[in-house]
């Protein structure tokens, strides 16, 4: 895939990102890096935290973790978000998080 590589900070505590959620979408999906940001794709309207605990969901799934273990630090009630990801390893987050989606 061409484009940016995400920037990814890693921690002894875990893993930060950031995202651009974009809400209301036909399907959910990753798309690609655009401006140090992976754009997240999300059925959930941004309405009353939908699209937060979707987006939470959606990247539980996609990196094979429990939902417990993302957490958002900044941009609750923003598009541009800084995740942070708990009990997975920087090189399985890159993989999972550029891996091709089946629809």
């Amino acid at each position: 895939m061409a484009g940016e590589q995400l920037p990814v900070t890693e921690s002894a505590d875990g893993l930060c990102f950031a995202v651009k959620v974009m809400p209301k979408a036909s399907r959910q999906s990753l798309g690609q890096v655009r401006e140090g940001r992976l754009v997240v794709y999300l059925n959930a309207p941004p309405v009353e935290g939908a699209a937060n605990a979707a987006l939470v969901k959606f990247l539980a799934k996609t990196l094979g973790i429990a939902p417990s273990n993302i957490s958002i630090l900044s941009g609750h009630k923003n598009r541009s978000k800084i995740i942070k990801v708990h009990g997975l390893p920087l090189e399985q987050a890159r993989v999972r998080l550029t891996a091709p989606q089946g629809g």
